[in-house]
């Protein structure tokens, strides 16, 4: 099964949609009408006003638990949460690059969320989805037997 391939009859088949619409929506209205050159902390403030106007549910500077085999072995701050179900990661750079994308995976792999976004600021807003079902998710080896 691929990463994005979905059960048949699941009623959600792109994980999210209309949530993940009106996301976009807001990214690229406040690309739009900021244009680029600020710093990723401006986006941000503006995101979450854009958020709020559009009345989609989020929190920022979220602190989701990372886990090893069942136990916690850390946290990341995910810049944003949106209806408790989609990792947002904030970037002001050229492009999306493998070091933005492999931080994304890490945060889906070592916790309970399965979709995230980046969101670049850049010269040219671009964005990049990423799925990881739970059921996808195993550990790097199995486990040692006692």
């Amino acid at each position: 099964m691929d990463a994005d391939t979905v059960p048949a009859g699941n009623p959600d088949p792109y994980r999210h949609a209309s949530i993940t619409k009106k996301l976009l929506d807001c990214f690229f209205d406040v690309y739009h009408e900021m244009g680029f050159g600020f710093l990723e902390a401006v986006y941000s403030n503006a995101l979450a006003i854009a958020l709020t106007h559009a009345n989609v549910p989020f929190r920022r500077e979220v602190l989701v638990p990372i886990s090893f085999r069942g136990v916690a072995v850390g946290t990341y701050r995910a810049d944003f949460l949106v209806a408790g179900e989609i990792v947002v990661e904030l970037k002001v750079a050229g492009a999306i690059d493998r070091t933005h994308v492999a931080q994304l995976v890490n945060y889906l792999r070592g916790s309970h969320l399965e979709l995230g976004y980046i969101l670049n600021f850049g010269p040219k807003p671009s964005f990049k989805r990423l799925i990881m079902s739970n059921a996808r998710k195993t550990p790097l080896r199995p486990p040692a037997v006692p």
